[in-house]
């Protein structure tokens, strides 16, 4: 069965080469449904034998044992009608001759197949065509009329030389061709238009049930029209599950979202234009997922409205990253105030001590009058202070991380600094070898203005 499997599976709904009709029928009720087997059979295995070319298709030796069987059974059941109803000799020497003819015609065409010798998968179908129009529209219709004639009273002599002779008509045969060719024609091309469709279809279809988003077509009175298989991914649910129940997507929305969700769905008119909203969904297994939608009109080649098509993207993950950066800016926030208020609460406890290490220098100032201790207790108040400007550093360090960072201007005598930078280094610069001179310009100013901080040495010196 090879042959007709193959027919049905690749070219089924072909059109049909012969469509019985009125013009098949004789009226006798076995032999007319020989002749619509035979027909039908000739339509089955017509568009795989038109558009084998020059190709024999596999199978064929089936066809030929169903030919043979046929043409046994039918001749057989014919002569038991023209025996029984008496037949005039002489048509029941030409059904014999004809038997016989087409028994050897099968057995030389199935040769000429099986050995691939020539024979074609459309030259068979020609062959066969030109014989069951040959045969049913002209001997069987012949035999027809004779076996009603002689039902109605005529003699078998008289009932046969009234239908004439039923020779082959070679303008019969060129049609018959000429029909095949045409057929083989169109077959072919409905057979490329198919393969066409099939691949536009096939592209079509990956394109639409691949995409990660679930996409959705849903027409103006709101029936889902596609919904790619994404959906099951998404929503725990699959297309099916959509179709069947059109407000399934409403049922599954957060009660916060609801309203908003179902307003949208229930607005999607040609005027609405293009949306975009996330709400959020419960999958089977009572997790909510976060949903990004976006969808916009379509409309046909004629500007007319078909609905709306969106894309749905499970954005669950996107929202979970985003609060958790959230969280974690909170947090670092929070650790930078506290570090701020630590060290503003540690400069303010070192700064005090410090500041009595200064005025009690500076008292000992005061009393002191030898160079060298005065020289030391100059050093220590230098050093000091600039202990103190380099918390006043950190202080600001703390404000600039909160935003709250403001430039001094500070008055404060420039030959003082230099003075009290050259405290600092001078005397380490000398045990080295090295000299340290300072010289101020004659057009630099006695007094400027400054930052506070731990390189502006002398600040206390002010106006």
């Amino acid at each position: 069965m090879r042959c007709a499997h193959w027919a049905r599976a690749h070219l089924d709904g072909a059109m049909s080469l012969l469509g019985w009709n009125s013009h098949f029928e004789t009226g006798i009720e076995s032999v007319d449904s020989q002749h619509r087997w035979l027909v039908e059979r000739v339509n089955e295995l017509a568009p795989l034998l038109a558009t084998a070319g020059d190709q024999v298709p596999d199978g064929i030796a089936e066809l030929f044992d169903q030919l043979r069987d046929y043409a046994d059974r039918h001749f057989a059941s014919e002569e038991e009608l023209m025996s029984s109803q008496g037949v005039d000799p002489r048509h029941i020497a030409k059904h014999h001759e004809a038997h016989r003819r087409f028994a050897a015609e099968v057995e030389e065409m199935a040769a000429a197949c099986l050995s691939r010798g020539g024979a074609s998968g459309r030259k068979l179908l020609g062959f066969i065509t030109h014989w069951v129009v040959f045969h049913i529209l002209g001997e069987d219709q012949d035999l027809a009329r004779q076996l009603h004639g002689i039902g109605d009273g005529m003699a078998p002599h008289a009932a046969f030389e009234s239908i004439g002779s039923c020779a082959m008509d070679p303008a019969r045969l060129a049609l018959s061709h000429a029909l095949i060719d045409m057929y083989a024609h169109f077959s072919e091309m409905a057979e490329h238009h198919e393969t066409l469709v099939g691949e536009l279809e096939l592209r079509n279809r990956l394109i639409a049930d691949y995409t990660c988003d679930w996409e959705t077509w849903t027409a103006p009175d709101g029936e889902m029209r596609y919904c790619s298989p994404s959906c099951l991914r998404i929503t725990g649910h699959d297309a099916k599950a959509f179709f069947d129940n059109p407000g399934l997507l409403l049922s599954i929305t957060h009660p916060d979202d609801a309203a908003v969700v179902g307003k949208h769905l229930c607005g999607g008119s040609a005027d609405a234009g293009w949306h975009e909203m996330t709400f959020r969904i419960r999958d089977p297994g009572g997790n909510w997922r976060w949903l990004e939608h976006v969808c916009q009109p379509v409309f046909d080649d004629d500007g007319q409205f078909q609905g709306r098509r969106a894309s749905n993207r499970d954005v669950s993950d996107s929202i979970a990253m985003a609060r958790q950066l959230a969280d974690a800016l909170a947090t670092a926030e929070k650790a930078a105030q506290a570090k701020t208020e630590f060290l503003s609460n540690m400069s303010h406890e070192i700064r005090t001590p410090l500041n009595a290490v200064v005025a009690s220098s500076l008292l000992m100032l005061k009393d002191i009058r030898e160079p060298g201790q005065r020289r030391r207790l100059q050093r220590i108040v230098s050093s000091s202070q600039h202990l103190l400007a380099l918390i006043s550093s950190i202080l600001d360090l703390a404000k600039i991380e909160a935003g709250k960072i403001e430039i001094e201007r500070t008055p404060f005598m420039l030959a003082s600094v230099l003075d009290t930078v050259s405290s600092q280094v001078e005397e380490r610069l000398r045990d080295k070898g090295i000299a340290w001179l300072v010289e101020i310009g004659p057009g630099v100013p006695e007094r400027v203005l400054g930052e506070r901080g731990p390189r502006n040495f002398g600040q206390q010196d002010k106006w």
